[in-house]
């Protein structure tokens, strides 16, 4: 009786200890204060006078505890280890082949006890437990409350890590909410007003932030400069680059008297920004006269423009020279200028819009971005447009949107040419 009411008394009492030790791992939610308390609970409650607390960080077991003695190298066993299902005396995985080696090690290393720490069914890492400060060895009754702490632990330690990402996600997310606002805000707020040309755009990032860019801004002799733009890649790189080439054309379209010589500057301020690390921008841009009869172009790379004619034929608008950010400019850029008469229509787009995918890995396609075009093309600038994108939508269906999608949309009104 005296022996089952002191076993009792010890239960309470480790059960007391585990109810405490709960409330404490989880005040901060901090892996260094919950690491730092079990090692107190080593020490304080079972009395171990060497220990070493390993656990699992990025698929890899490291030691983040320790008060060994011996200097011998663990790295090897600490893997293995891991995947204890239970609490094992390495005396007892001395006399079992799969485990004698490392048994060998820890022996060692003065290490008498391997506890895993166990979440879910998987072992998050392993108490390793030396001799005691009493002498003795660990009872099953201490093998028991050693895991049962370890449990403990390991829920903490991974709420805490829960928790720490969770903070780092929302930052991230704040702050790709207010890049999603810069970059929208380097997008023109309102096209400008032609009396003999129909406008419309649309820009749709296939992230928070994307690496398209579309422009139109009236310069001072009444013409406008149109641009369009996409830079390699996605994301947070790809819109700051866009943003550089945004503020380059700004600041040298105004007073821009040749086209390929600005095309040529704003290729040598890209190449330097990007040092040869790999990004590119396809750009195309050109100047539109005061009365929207004639454009005057430079493209650089970029998906060629699509004039339809009021009469159907189609051209595409090719001449300019090689992507932004490459090389220096050595080869200057060529222009070429079209003429736009009543009732003809310029599609700008991305290849964000013809390579849409469906489920079937099948494009858009511009055979199919022509025929939505001609099928509307009666329609006003912004009718297209909503067009082109309903086709869009349509081809790929469910698919999440791989690549930024924009587009602007040109169209001379009928009767805008004097009589």
């Amino acid at each position: 009786m005296r022996d089952a009411n002191r076993r009792l008394d010890r239960k309470i009492q480790e059960l007391n200890t585990l109810f405490d030790l709960s409330k404490e791992f989880n005040i901060g939610l901090d892996q260094d204060r919950v690491v730092r308390l079990l090692t107190f609970a080593l020490l304080g409650q079972i009395g171990a006078k060497q220990y070493a607390i390993c656990l699992r960080e990025n698929d890899q077991a490291v030691i983040v505890a320790s008060r060994l003695t011996s200097s011998s190298d663990l790295s090897d066993a600490l893997d293995p280890l891991c995947s204890l299902t239970r609490t094992m005396a390495v005396r007892e995985m001395f006399r079992q082949r799969p485990t004698r080696l490392i048994a060998a090690k820890l022996m060692q290393s003065g290490i008498e006890a391997v506890v895993p720490m166990r979440l879910q069914s998987v072992s998050k890492g392993v108490i390793l437990l030396g001799e005691r400060l009493r002498g003795g060895t660990y009872s099953a009754e201490d093998f028991e409350f050693l895991f049962s702490l370890g449990n403990l632990a390991i829920t903490s330690i991974e709420n805490a890590r829960l928790f720490k990402e969770g903070i780092e996600r929302q930052k991230l997310e704040d702050e790709l909410l207010i890049a999603r606002e810069i970059q929208q805000g380097l997008l023109p707020d309102a096209l400008p007003v032609m009396s003999a040309i129909d406008a419309a755009a649309v820009n749709v990032p296939s992230k928070a932030v994307g690496g398209d860019y579309y422009d139109m801004m009236t310069r001072r002799d009444a013409s406008v400069v149109l641009a369009i733009g996409d830079v390699s890649g996605k994301g947070t790189p790809a819109a700051l680059l866009m943003a550089s080439v945004q503020a380059a054309l700004r600041a040298l379209a105004p007073d821009c008297h040749s086209l390929p010589e600005t095309t040529g500057r704003i290729n040598d301020l890209t190449f330097g920004n990007t040092k040869g690390g790999g990004r590119f921008i396809t750009f195309f841009w050109g100047v539109l006269s005061q009365d929207g009869r004639t454009l005057q172009y430079v493209n650089a790379g970029h998906n060629p423009p699509i004039l339809l004619r009021a009469n159907g034929t189609i051209e595409r608008l090719e001449e300019g020279g090689l992507l932004l950010g490459v090389f220096s400019t050595t080869t200057p850029y060529c222009d070429a200028t079209v003429t736009l008469g009543e009732g003809d229509v310029l599609l700008l787009f991305t290849d964000g819009v013809s390579e849409a995918m469906n489920e079937k890995a099948e494009e858009f396609g511009e055979e199919q971005l022509i025929e939505t075009l001609i099928r509307s093309s009666k329609r006003t600038a912004s009718e297209i447009l909503a067009e082109i994108r309903s086709a869009v939508l349509k081809h790929t269906g469910e698919e999440p949107q791989s690549d930024d999608l924009t587009m602007l949309v040109l169209k001379k009104r009928v009767g805008s040419e004097p009589r």
